[in-house]
C-alpha cells in the first residue's frame, strides 16, 4: 500500500501561514519524494526556489529523498516527470528571486541560511 501526503502552506490565514513556513523544511525532510509542479516562471520565484533548494540539500545530505519536476510543455499537450536538477546543475540564490511581498525576503533568506546548514 502506498501512502501519499500532499502538503501546501496555507495562504488564507496569516498565523497558519507562519506555522507552515516554519515547518517547511521539517515537512520535506519527512517525505521520501517530492514533485514540484513547474512552469516557465518556477525558478524565478523565491518561494519556489526555496522549495527546490530544500529538497536539493536534503537529497545531497541524506541520499534518500527523491525529487521530480512535473513539466507541461507550453502547448499544454505533453507532460513529463523528470528528475529535479542537482546543486551541480543549478545553483540557487534567493537574494535576487522575485517575491510578491518584499516583507517576505528576510524570512526567505533566513530559511535559505538554515537549509544550507544541513549540507
Amino acid at each position: 500500500r502506498h501512502r501519499q501526503d500532499i502538503s501546501c502552506v496555507e495562504q488564507a490565514h496569516h498565523d497558519n501561514q507562519k506555522r507552515g513556513v516554519a515547518a517547511l523544511l521539517m515537512n520535506l525532510a519527512q517525505c521520501d519524494a517530492m514533485i514540484s509542479l513547474t512552469d516557465d516562471l518556477y525558478y524565478e520565484r523565491a518561494w519556489c526556489c526555496l522549495e527546490a533548494l530544500m529538497i536539493q540539500t536534503l537529497r545531497h545530505a541524506y541520499g534518500r529523498h527523491i525529487w521530480y519536476q512535473h513539466i507541461i510543455d507550453p502547448s499544454g499537450q505533453v507532460e513529463s516527470l523528470l528528475p529535479g536538477p542537482s546543486p551541480a546543475d543549478m545553483e540557487i540564490d534567493l537574494s535576487q528571486k522575485k517575491v510578491t511581498y518584499e516583507a517576505d525576503r528576510p524570512k526567505l533568506l533566513f530559511l535559505e541560511r538554515q537549509t544550507r546548514l544541513i549540507s
